[in-house]
């Protein structure tokens, strides 16, 4: 039977060769389905700003529809298609400048102090601890916590580290020297 050519556009099949091809994709049905596709996808601002330069339809306005729509060579647009256009636009307007202002705004606070960042780091320890039960317990108690932070269990269990990698335990630091660089 040979090969069949789908066009997508106009949900169509034909036998596939170069002359067939050529002559379906230059016809006015193949045409007008691509235009109606790809004006599904076109900005607000590009349709308003088309639709602007043409000349009324004479067709729309007599019978109150026109066949041509997508691909008419006259403008259809009313007053209502108009001020939803202007309104999708002014929209993506502020969209626009909501996000630049979002990334120009600093997200750190103007004045930080020591007591701010003290509750934070307590709300962040009251949330972490309501999670896990066992450590719900135990922010309960006085004790200070003995381990702030954490290493990967991959480096963990390697055995070739340098020393400056291994952490150091909390004896090494309570039995550690101060010392003075200055």
């Amino acid at each position: 039977m040979g090969k069949r050519y789908y066009c997508d556009y106009c949900d169509k099949s034909f036998p596939d060769n170069i002359q067939n091809r050529k002559k379906h994709m230059s016809g006015v049905q193949h045409e007008r389905q691509v235009k109606t596709h790809y004006f599904a996808f076109k900005d607000p601002e590009e349709i308003l700003e088309e639709e602007l330069k043409k000349r009324p339809c004479r067709i729309l306005h007599q019978n109150g529809y026109c066949s041509f729509h997508p691909v008419c060579r006259f403008s259809h647009l009313t007053p209502q298609w108009e001020q939803e256009l202007r309104k999708k636009i002014s929209l993506k307007y502020q969209r626009q400048e909501a996000a630049v202002q979002a990334q120009t705004t600093p997200k750190v606070e103007v004045n930080p102090t020591l007591e701010g960042w003290m509750a934070k780091q307590a709300s962040d320890q009251r949330q972490n601890s309501s999670t896990n039960s066992d450590q719900a317990h135990s922010s309960h108690t006085n004790t200070a916590p003995t381990n702030l932070f954490k290493m990967p269990a991959e480096i963990c269990e390697r055995t070739d580290l340098p020393p400056s990698v291994i952490p150091p335990s909390l004896d090494a630091l309570v039995r550690a020297e101060t010392l003075d660089w200055g």
